[in-house]
């Protein structure tokens, strides 16, 4: 193979808040289940205590092993557990330190409680008729603001979707092209998520009759927020406009309004903008302390490689942006869902990823730079709560080798560890986690982390290399990287001698505009992943004749497409991804094509406009390209998402003899949620590799069916390729 890049750099990561854990070997699957993870952390205001939940990462009905605590943040304090209702979520102060508010069920209609923890007294502040999906107290505690959402209408639409028409009896369907793709047939539950009706949005005084808010559009989309002013006077909210057509797509259109607590009224500030091939949204509304400005985002919506992630931020006033000619807006790098927390009109702590590194920002006129709150910090910083007066930060930190704790940061003491929930898995953590980097093809400079088995495995070592989806989502330097999306047990490789490469390759978000936007999809992002493997084999990291390859998503397309291109990998696995882009061009909505798709030229353009269009999809096709590939090749796929795009894929690697398997999970959408079908595709993973690259098997007698097929396919694949 030939050889095309130097080492630039390896960093070695982990070193100053993992040093601390002593090492016992011994990490297993099994040690997902024990993992806890933490939601709803928020610092008390005086930045005295801080509430938070856990929950199991990997556990049967995990709901029901969600705990609520208080902690102060006092050295040596112990955590209080509270006897919270068991479907208390959402969780927060509620403007002291020992009142609490969150959303629990009553009659299986969520309503907003009040919880004094120290008197251990419990009130209900919201009487709606709907569920509350979401709500803000107002800053003085006197307000409340909720957004309600009928459970009726979403069943409603869910008896009078597609899917749920086609499998009964009746007359002939009227389809509607630009609305009905392969989601609207397969999954019964689309419907509900991409049509639902608009949430309601109410504004009350605490024990009085709320007021219903006429908003032009849906309050209650996943991306909606709300924001009171600091002297209660105005609500700010994103909110999905009803003018924003059905589809896909529309979820990335928000709009942004103010809400004028006296007169009850709403005023559009800024309204999203729609056209075939982009448009412009709106998201945030933080409110500036002390002042009424708030800060604003705009975005560009253009084909999934290149939108979202550079918008623009400023400080607006409340009232529509062509009002005010004279917004100075500020491009940042900002990956969707970014977090802020203005501090003045020209700053903000905002929790995003730069270059690969999940953390807390400094944002102002002079650009971004990392906080000094966490500069010292290795892995990754989420989940930030601020108290009233910004010097004191409570927030989860984690690595690759180091799982989540919550830290605390006080300007005069600097950094502390609060918790110590999962101290017993970090004693069985011996892998190392090293950032990489290297020189790809045309001499750009590409990041990546490596994940490595401790010095008792000798070099090289067997290696499998991951790349992630969206292309954008580039993998950070986390616990449980990308488990969410799909539950790869990388711990479990490292602890068996299998090392993981995460290429962030090109069309990843994060590292600049230009680097999201390779010039051709299967050039530069190949040449990247490639060269990244060759710089291993170099250093003597990774055993040439023992290399795996994985994906999801978008990676479940491009690795097939690396695969097909070079014949050294020997196991392979992909999830969700697609093999024939003519397929699956053909499988999507009308209106999501013209949107996104056929302005991408990188795609070939419109299928049906471009004469050149079929040649290039049939060249982005790794279904049709198998002659050299030589590798063992699982496929999995939800049965509500993508297992129609993925058939041809493991079709074409029976046809060429390979050893195949196809999965597909039921009642599973893109993203695993059930802790079932978590464990299966994690331990089948984990076996997979083990089996093909270590010719190990689990002593199991339930695994004794898969290793009987895995051992006649590795049989005739010996056979197949000795001829």
């Amino acid at each position: 193979m030939k050889h095309m890049l130097a080492v630039l750099l390896v960093v070695a990561s982990g070193a100053s808040l993992s040093s601390q854990v002593s090492r016992v070997p011994g990490f297993e699957l099994e040690d997902y289940a024990k993992l806890c993870i933490f939601e709803d952390l928020h610092l008390a205001p005086d930045g005295d205590f801080v509430v938070y939940a856990t929950r199991p990462l990997l556990q049967g009905n995990s709901d029901s092993r969600r705990e609520v605590f208080v902690l102060a943040t006092a050295a040596g304090a112990e955590p209080m557990r509270l006897a919270l209702p068991a479907t208390a979520r959402a969780i927060r102060w509620a403007g002291s330190s020992h009142l609490l508010a969150f959303l629990a069920d009553d009659q299986g209609v969520a309503q907003v409680y009040l919880y004094d923890w120290e008197k251990q007294r419990l009130s209900r502040i919201s009487d709606a008729v709907d569920s509350v999906v979401a709500f803000e107290l107002s800053n003085s505690g006197k307000s409340l603001a909720y957004v309600t959402k009928s459970k009726s209408d979403a069943a409603k639409a869910a008896s009078s979707s597609l899917y749920a028409s086609l499998r009964r009896s009746g007359p002939g369907i009227l389809i509607d092209t630009d609305t009905v793709g392969l989601n609207e047939v397969i999954d019964p539950h689309y419907a509900m998520r991409v049509h639902q009706p608009n949430a309601t949005l109410w504004v009350s005084a605490i024990g009085k009759a709320p007021k219903r808010i006429e908003v032009p559009g849906d309050p209650g989309s996943y991306i909606s927020e709300m924001h009171w002013s600091g002297d209660d006077s105005m609500i700010s909210l994103v909110y999905i406009a009803d003018d924003i057509p059905l589809g896909s797509s529309r979820l990335l259109r928000p709009s942004l309004g103010v809400i004028s607590i006296q007169t009850g009224k709403f005023h559009n500030i800024a309204a999203a903008t729609t056209s075939a091939a982009s448009g412009q949204s709106f998201r945030w509304g933080d409110w500036i302390p002390g002042q009424q400005k708030l800060v604003i985002e705009r975005a560009t919506i253009k084909p999934p490689s290149s939108g979202w992630g550079h918008p623009d931020w400023a400080v607006v006033s409340p009232r529509a942006l062509q009002d005010q000619p004279h917004i100075r807006w500020h491009k940042v790098d900002a990956v969707f869902g970014a977090k802020i927390h203005p501090i003045t009109p020209r700053l903000l702590l905002v929790e995003n990823t730069l270059r690969a590194a999940a953390s807390l920002y400094e944002w102002s006129d002079r650009g971004e730079r990392r906080s000094e709150i966490v500069a010292r910090i290795d892995g990754a910083t989420s989940q930030f709560s601020f108290a009233r007066n910004a010097t004191t930060v409570a927030f989860v930190s984690e690595s690759m080798i180091r799982p989540p704790e919550i830290y605390l940061y006080k300007k005069e003491m600097g950094v502390r560890r609060l918790s110590a929930v999962n101290q017993e898995i970090a004693a069985k953590i011996t892998a190392s986690v090293s950032e990489v980097s290297w020189k790809s093809a045309d001499g750009t400079t590409v990041q990546g982390w490596l994940l490595s088995p401790d010095r008792s495995w000798a070099k090289p070592w067997p290696i499998v290399t991951f790349l992630h989806g969206g292309p954008t989502i580039a993998v950070t330097n986390e616990f449980t990287p990308y488990w969410t999306a799909w539950p790869y047990p990388f711990a479990v490789y490292a602890a068996k001698g299998i090392g993981v490469f995460f290429p962030n390759y090109r069309g990843s978000g994060t590292f600049g505009a230009a680097f999201q936007t390779p010039t051709e999809l299967d050039q530069e992002p190949i040449d990247d992943v490639v060269s990244g493997v060759d710089y291993l084999i170099d250093s003597g990291i990774a055993d040439k004749s023992k290399l795996g390859l994985s994906g999801h998503s978008y990676g479940a397309w491009l690795g097939p497409m690396v695969l097909t291109r070079f014949s050294i990998f020997r196991a392979c696995s992909f999830a969700e991804g697609w093999g024939n882009t003519i397929e699956t061009y053909e499988l999507l909505e009308g209106k999501f094509l013209r949107e996104t798709w056929d302005s991408n030229a990188r795609w070939g353009g419109s299928l049906y406009d471009v004469p050149t269009a079929p040649a290039r999809m049939l060249e982005l096709s790794p279904d049709l390209h198998f002659d050299k590939v030589r590798s063992a090749n699982l496929f999995e796929s939800g049965a509500e998402s993508d297992f129609l795009k993925m058939l041809s894929l493991g079709k074409a690697s029976v046809a060429k003899g390979l050893p195949t398997e196809s999965i597909t999970y039921p009642l599973t959408g893109h993203n695993p949620t059930d802790p079932g079908i978590q464990r299966e595709t994690a331990q089948r993973n984990a076996d997979w590799f083990m089996f093909w690259l270590r010719d190990e098997e689990r002593q199991d007698e339930d695994a004794a069916p898969q290793y009987e097929r895995w051992r006649a396919a590795k049989a005739h694949a010996s056979a197949f390729n000795s001829r």
